[in-house]
């Protein structure tokens, strides 16, 4: 029993581990983290941390250039917030979305903006 909490509480960690490094600048190793994170979060069945790592995933892509899969895993990101009811996550993910070109894309339309 201690072993599966330590084990989920490790797993959890390298969301935060993640984000230390790609504020280092260590960004390859910050984007396999968050891709082992995402994986570990679906496995666990934590949205919350799962929309976490999509988002981690997409400040990489966004900050190499590829646009495209960055706006897809903050989509990703988005619908798991709203279906949570995370208003504050909500926002700031349809933000950042707002502030990134198009692409040819049809705008998405914000969800309620209620807290």
């Amino acid at each position: 029993m201690l072993v599966g909490v330590l084990e989920r509480r490790e797993k959890g960690a390298l969301n935060h581990y993640a984000a230390a490094l790609a504020a280092g600048g260590d960004r390859p190793r910050a984007f396999e983290l968050y891709h082992q994170a995402l994986a570990m979060n679906r496995e666990l069945n934590k949205p919350d941390d799962e929309a976490i790592s999509l988002e981690g995933i997409a400040e990489h892509h966004t900050a190499t250039g590829e646009l495209t899969l960055g706006i897809e895993h903050l989509h990703q990101a988005l619908e798991i917030y709203r279906r949570l009811g995370m208003a504050t996550d909500t926002r700031r993910v349809q933000d950042r979305l707002d502030g990134l070109p198009a692409l040819g894309r049809t705008p998405v339309l914000p969800a309620s903006r209620t807290v």
